[in-house]
């Protein structure tokens, strides 16, 4: 009988116990609608090269993913890239500022523009937080825009603090393991923006393009700099050990701990460009 009980028991402890999972994240800032590569950097075909190495939908932008007055045409040929590869897009300024180029998008490939602050003044149901599963880990997403300076007649935009919190226990009760939130900010607004929000284990950030890509620690939450200009895509791996518990910066491979790895891959000549997108932008500057 003793037997037996301790066989049950390591039974409900092995199903209990979950296993060490890792899941890799794409994450991009200011792509301003940069198709073409520009001075031989960036560009949505060297993107879309990077994002077919792994399957499924993994790229997060942080905003500004379109540049100011683009055309139906730009957009549509980030239609195709946006179906198949991206996991959660940002409001930034210039989407607000163009809420006709989203409702474009939106008829052809439905993108998963998300906002905690930024209310649609139509119909339009904007999705203000989710959670995903890649590679089995639930990942939630949040992000927020600054409402300073943004000229929007299409958009209410709240106050980002509060609609960050309660976003944030949403994204709790919604079972997240991993809490993400997507944002085009200096450093000294994430920081203030992870004791608002404490749960949180990565802020990707990216207004000043000066400071570091060095992840930073604040409090539990680490703020990753995520480049900009579209010049370069930020590659997040992460290992899942526990339930939720803070994350340590993995060195050399991945361990049994919360952790994790991350770089900025530079868009650069050494990145194939995707023929697929090549060949659309050339019969959309054929067409133009």
């Amino acid at each position: 009988m003793r037997v037996l009980c301790l066989i049950l028991l390591l039974s409900s402890a092995c199903r209990e116990a979950k296993p060490t999972r890792s899941a890799r994240l794409y994450f991009t800032s200011e792509f301003q609608g940069r198709v073409a590569p520009s001075d031989q950097e960036g560009g949505l075909a060297r993107l879309v090269s990077v994002l077919k190495r792994d399957s499924g939908p993994r790229w997060m932008d942080l905003g500004d993913l379109l540049a100011p007055n683009s055309t139906p045409a730009q957009a549509r040929v980030l239609a195709r890239p946006l179906s198949s590869h991206a996991l959660a897009l940002n409001l930034g300024p210039h989407e607000l500022e163009q809420a006709s180029l989203l409702r474009t998008l939106r008829r052809e490939v439905a993108p998963p523009w998300l906002s905690a602050n930024a209310r649609p003044v139509d119909e339009w149901a904007l999705a203000r937080s989710f959670v995903r599963l890649v590679d089995g880990v639930r990942i939630g997403i949040t992000g927020v825009v600054l409402p300073e300076g943004i000229e929007t007649r299409d958009f209410v935009l709240l106050a980002h603090e509060p609609a960050l919190a309660n976003e944030v226990h949403a994204l709790e009760d919604a079972g997240a393991e991993v809490f993400i939130l997507l944002a085009r900010l200096e450093r000294r607004q994430a920081q203030v923006l992870a004791e608002v929000a404490p749960t949180l284990d990565f802020i990707i950030y990216g207004a000043d393009r000066a400071e570091t890509a060095e992840p930073t620690r604040h409090g539990d939450t680490w703020l990753i700099h995520a480049g900009g200009r579209g010049r370069a895509v930020g590659v997040l791996n992460i290992s899942v050990h526990a339930s939720h518990g803070a994350f340590d910066r993995g060195e050399g491979s991945l361990g049994t701990a919360n952790s994790f790895q991350v770089e900025l891959l530079p868009l650069d000549a050494r990145i194939p460009q995707d023929p697929g997108v090549s060949i659309r932008l050339e019969s959309g500057a054929q067409s133009q």
